[in-house]
C-alpha cells in the first residue's frame, strides 16, 4: 500500500475522534519533518505582493479572482494575526495592490466579519470586474455586505445578507448560513452571532438565499429540510445537517451545493444541483466524499470527490448526467482546482504532507498531464484550523496564478508567472532524445524510427571475451573498462538523454555526465527500487540527473519525478481464431503461488487457459516442474492472437501496472487482473478489465467471451513511446 494510500486510511479510520485525529496528524508531521531531509521554504517563480509591515496578508477562496479585469488591481484583507482564531472579532482592512505602480496600497474600507480560510468573500463585481468590489461585514448587529466604488472610493449600497457567490452578471447574489457554518465548519463561517439553530440536526428553516443587487430584495430558496428529504438515504436520519460551498454557474442560471450531514461522527457530502428558480434539482455525486469543486462551463464541474468503484480522484462530470471522466490519476490527493479563463489549464494545490510541504500543480486535460510548478512550506503554527490552504486563483489573462502562502513566516499573498510553463505546453516538440538502452534489453527495437528520438546501445558491439568482462562488471558491480561504452554517446548529438536502469550502473553514469556535461540527462527506472536493490545506490547518483519512475510508491517515498510507463511494440491486428479464453506470460517473481491460485480459479470457472510461467532467473529452471524456458517476444505475440484475455497478476504493492494493461489496451483485449488499483487508471472501462476481487467471479466468462469496447482515442495516443518521451520534455 502507498504512502498516501495509508495515510487516507488512517484519516478515514479517525473521522469519528477528531480530536484523536489532529493529536495523530501532527506527531506524524513532526516526526515526518524531523526525520527528512528535504527541508525548504518555496521552489518555483514564486514573488510576493504583499509588504513587510508587520501585518499579515491574504485573499480567501480559490473559485474567485483578487484581479480585476485589468489584472492590474488585486484584491487583499489586512489582518493583524490569523493563527489564533479561525473567525476573529477584530476588524480587518480590505485593500487593494496596484501591481503596477511598485504594488502601492490603497484602503478600500473595514470589515468584522471575515475568517482565515475565506476572508470577508470580497470579490470584482460583474458585469465590468472593474469598478465595484462586494464584501461582507458585521453592522448594526448583523451580517451584511457592502459594494464600494472604485469610481468613486466610497461605499456605492449596503445589502441585508452577507454573500456567498455572486452571478457573473452582478444580478445576484446567494447566502447560507454562516453562523452554523461557523460552529460546524470553523474556517469558513463567522463568530459574531450566535447559532440560532443549534441543537437542531435538520431545522425546517432557510439555509439557502437568493438577494437581488440591484433591490435588495431576499428570496428564500432552501430549507435544511428540503435537501434532506431529496433523494434521503439512511444516513440522513438522525444526522445533523449543514451546507457549503454554494458556487453559481457561469450563465447564472443553476448553482451547486455542498450538502453535508454527520451521523455518529462520520462525515457525508453529495454535490446537488439545482435551477436558481429551484427547478430540476440534481444529486450530481453521492458517493460519501465531495470536496472542492468548479464549473468549467454552463454543463461541466470538475470536482475531487469518491467514486466508490474507482475512489478519490479529480473528476469531470456532466450536470444533471451520471457520465464522468477522471483526470490526473497521480494527483490522488485533496486540492483546490478551478480553469484557466479560456479553460485550457487546470491549477490545483495540495496540502501540506507529512513534511508540511504543499505544492502547485499546473495541468492539462487533453493529455491528462500534470506539472507541478511550486512548493512552499507551512509553518506549524498554521495547522488543522488556522492553517493557509493556497487557494490557487487565476489572472484574467490566463498567465498567473496567485496564493495565500505562510512559506516566510506569516500569511502573505504571492503570484507565481506561468508565462514560461504556458510556453512549454504550447511550443511544438524540437528537442532531440536519446533512448539508451541495455544492448540485452530487447524491449526497444534499436531500429525503430521516430522525429523525436533514436535508440543507442549502453555498449558498443563487443567481442566474445569483451562481453564476458562486461557480464561480470555488471553482475558483480565493478567497474568497466570505459571504452566498451558506446563513443556514440560522448558528445551526443540529443539535447536530452533517457537511460534504462537495466545493467546500468553508476560508473556508467558519471561516464555520460562526464562526457555530457550541457545535456539533460534522466535516469529512468523500468524496474522498482525494490526489485533492482543496489545495482544503482540512489545516494550516489549525481543531483543534475534527474530521477523518473513508473511507480507511484517510488515516486513518493524517493521523490522521484512520475511517468505512466508505454507501449513499445508495433501493433498488430490480433484475428478472431481463439484456442484459449486467458493467456499469461511472465516471470515467477515471487507470486507462484497467486498465478496458479488464479488458474485454478479460471478453470473452475469452465475457462480454457494457457500459462507460461518461467522462473525469476534462468539458473532456476529445472527447480519447479511448473517453469519454462523464456520464449521471444514473436512467440509471445502469437499466443496473444490467439487469446480472448491477458492475465495481469501484480507484481508487488510498490509497483506500478504491468505491461500487460498495456499489451490487452493496444491489441484490443480483455484483460483479467489482480491489480485492485487497475480501477484509478484513465484507461479502466468495466467492460474491459476484470478486477479479481472487487468483480463477481461468477459473471468472468460472461465477461470474456463478451466483445471488447473502443476507448477514446486519446489514451492510445497516450501510452505511446512517442508521448511516454514528450512528458520528459
Amino acid at each position: 500500500m502507498r504512502f498516501v494510500e495509508i495515510e487516507n486510511a488512517v484519516k478515514k479510520a479517525l473521522e469519528q475522534f477528531p480530536v484523536v485525529k489532529r493529536s495523530a496528524k501532527r506527531a506524524y508531521q513532526l516526526l515526518s519533518y524531523a526525520t527528512s531531509n528535504e527541508k525548504i521554504k518555496s521552489k518555483g517563480d514564486i514573488s510576493c505582493v504583499s509588504p513587510e509591515d508587520g501585518f499579515e496578508y491574504f485573499y480567501g477562496y480559490y473559485d474567485k479572482s483578487p484581479w480585476d479585469a485589468s489584472d492590474r488591481y488585486m484584491i487583499a484583507l489586512k489582518v493583524k494575526q490569523s493563527y489564533k482564531s479561525v473567525a476573529p472579532k477584530e476588524e480587518g482592512t480590505l485593500v487593494i495592490f496596484d501591481t503596477q505602480n511598485n504594488n502601492s496600497i490603497y484602503r478600500i474600507g473595514v470589515t468584522h466579519a471575515w475568517n482565515v480560510q475565506q476572508g470577508c468573500m470580497a470579490q470584482w463585481m460583474g458585469p465590468d470586474f472593474k469598478s465595484r468590489i462586494i464584501y461582507n461585514d458585521f453592522r448594526d448587529g448583523k451580517y451584511c455586505s457592502v459594494i464600494c466604488s472604485l469610481i468613486t472610493m466610497k461605499e456605492e449600497k449596503i445589502l441585508p445578507l452577507p454573500v456567498y457567490d455572486v452571478a457573473h452578471d452582478g444580478s445576484f447574489a446567494l447566502s447560507l448560513d454562516f453562523s452554523r457554518l461557523h460552529r460546524m465548519r470553523p474556517g469558513y463561517g463567522y463568530s459574531n452571532l450566535p447559532e440560532t439553530t443549534k441543537g437542531e440536526l435538520c431545522p425546517n428553516k432557510p439555509c439557502i438565499w437568493k438577494m437581488d443587487i440591484l433591490t435588495g430584495e431576499v428570496t428564500e430558496l432552501f430549507t435544511f429540510t428540503d435537501l434532506a428529504i431529496f433523494e434521503a438515504d439512511e444516513s440522513m436520519y438522525g444526522a445533523e445537517h449543514k451546507v457549503n460551498h454554494l458556487m453559481i454557474s457561469p450563465n447564472g442560471k443553476r448553482f451547486m451545493v455542498l450538502h453535508r450531514w454527520f451521523q455518529k461522527g462520520r462525515k457525508h457530502t453529495r454535490l446537488v444541483t439545482v435551477n436558481v428558480d429551484k427547478t430540476e434539482m440534481y444529486n450530481l455525486s453521492d458517493d460519501i466524499f465531495v470536496s472542492h469543486c468548479y464549473w468549467k462551463n454552463d454543463n461541466e464541474i470538475l470536482s475531487f470527490l469518491r467514486k466508490k468503484e474507482i475512489g478519490n480522484h479529480y473528476y469531470l462530470m456532466e450536470d444533471k448526467t451520471q457520465e464522468y471522466k477522471m483526470y490526473w490519476p497521480e494527483l490522488n490527493t485533496d486540492g483546490h482546482c478551478s480553469y484557466s479563463p479560456e479553460g485550457k489549464y487546470i491549477i490545483t494545490d495540495t496540502y501540506p504532507n507529512r513534511k508540511r510541504i504543499a505544492s502547485v500543480f499546473l495541468c492539462t486535460e487533453e493529455d491528462s498531464r500534470s506539472r507541478c510548478i511550486a512548493r512552499v512550506f507551512e509553518p506549524f503554527k498554521y495547522d488543522n484550523d488556522c492553517r493557509c490552504d493556497l487557494h490557487p486563483r487565476w489572472n484574467h489573462a490566463g498567465d498567473k496564478i496567485c496564493i495565500d502562502s505562510v512559506h516566510e513566516g506569516k500569511r502573505s499573498l504571492y503570484v507565481i508567472d506561468l508565462k514560461q510553463e504556458i510556453i512549454k505546453s504550447k511550443t511544438p516538440t524540437f528537442q532531440k532524445v536519446v533512448l539508451v538502452r541495455s544492448n540485452k534489453f530487447k524491449l526497444i527495437d534499436k531500429n525503430i524510427r521516430d522525429e523525436l528520438f533514436y535508440v543507442e546501445d549502453m555498449f558498443r558491439p563487443l567481442n566474445k571475451i569483451e562481453r564476458i568482462i562486461k557480464d561480470v562488471g555488471i553482475y558483480f558491480r565493478r567497474n568497466i573498462i570505459k571504452s566498451y561504452y558506446n563513443g556514440n554517446l560522448k558528445n551526443s548529438k540529443a539535447n536530452v538523454i533517457i537511460v534504462f536502469d537495466p545493467h546500468c550502473r553508476i560508473q556508467f553514469l558519471k561516464w555520460l555526465r562526464k562526457n555530457n556535461p550541457d545535456k539533460k540527462i534522466v535516469l529512468w527506472f523500468w524496474n522498482t527500487i525494490a526489485e533492482i536493490g543496489k545495482n544503482i545506490p540512489l545516494e550516489q547518483i549525481h543531483e543534475s540527473i534527474e530521477k523518473w519512475s513508473y511507480s507511484k510508491y517510488d515516486c513518493e517515498k524517493y521523490k522521484f519525478n512520475y511517468n505512466t510507463t508505454f507501449y513499445p511494440y508495433t501493433i498488430k491486428s490480433s484475428g478472431s481464431n481463439f484456442l484459449y479464453d486467458v493467456f499469461f506470460v511472465g516471470k515467477d517473481k515471487g507470486r507462484l503461488a497467486d498465478i496458479l491460485s488464479i488458474k485454478d480459479l479460471l478453470d473452475n470457472q469452465g475457462l480454457t487457459t494457457y500459462f507460461h510461467v518461467s522462473p525469476t532467473h534462468q539458473y532456476e529452471l529445472k527447480k519447479n516442474s511448473i517453469y519454462k524456458p523464456k520464449i521471444p517476444y514473436s512467440e509471445v505475440d502469437e499466443y496473444i492472437a490467439k487469446s480472448r484475455c491477458i492475465l495481469d497478476c501484480e507484481v508487488s504493492d510498490s509497483a506500478g501496472p504491468t505491461i500487460r494493461p498495456l499489451e490487452a489496451l493496444y491489441r484490443r483485449k480483455k484483460l483479467i487482473t489482480n491489480n485492485k488499483s487497475l480501477i484509478m487508471e484513465d484507461y479502466y472501462c468495466k467492460d474491459n478489465i476484470f478486477v479479481i476481487g472487487i468483480n463477481d467471479i461468477s459473471k468472468i466468462r460472461e465477461f470474456a467471451r463478451s466483445p471488447y469496447k473502443e476507448l477514446n482515442e486519446t489514451i492510445y495516443k497516450k501510452y505511446t513511446i512517442h508521448s511516454w518521451v514528450e512528458r520528459f520534455l
